[in-house]
């Protein structure tokens, strides 16, 4: 694949997986070995799969826009803007109703027309300081 179908890839991966919540196309789009690198650790993709369960629960309304996105080959960089409504636990917060908006970027790896790899960095402070948490 070239850097404008691994952009498109991306971008169907953002869109339906996070836009349209069909987690199924996680299968058709992600390796089976799939390893998120974050801050916090590495997770592998029954890990993955589960966090964005808790996120879509936790922020039910959540969207994400793709505010700039590059590739170079098989690599591919993205910046984003998540936002959604806080209506069920999240990360040990009760539901506070609080319409929230997160930054983030994050940097894939393709192999054999999927998304091998991922590399996330998000501002989960400035998420949790928006729900009250800290105060």
């Amino acid at each position: 694949m070239d850097s404008h179908e691994n952009i498109a890839l991306i971008r169907k991966y953002i869109e339906e997986r996070w836009n349209r919540r069909k987690l199924s196309l996680i299968d058709e789009l992600v390796s089976a070995d799939f390893i998120l690198h974050t801050p916090s650790g590495d997770i592998d993709l029954a890990t993955f799969k589960e966090a964005i369960r808790s996120y879509l629960e936790s922020f039910p309304d959540s969207h994400v826009v793709i505010e700039d996105v590059l590739a170079d080959g098989n690599r591919i960089a993205m910046r984003y803007a998540f936002s959604g409504t806080h209506s069920a636990e999240f990360m040990g917060i009760k539901a506070t109703g609080k319409r929230t908006l997160c930054n983030g970027m994050a940097f894939y790896r393709i192999a054999d027309e999927r998304i091998a790899e991922g590399w996330f960095v998000e501002d989960t402070l400035g998420l949790l300081q928006q729900l009250g948490a800290g105060r």
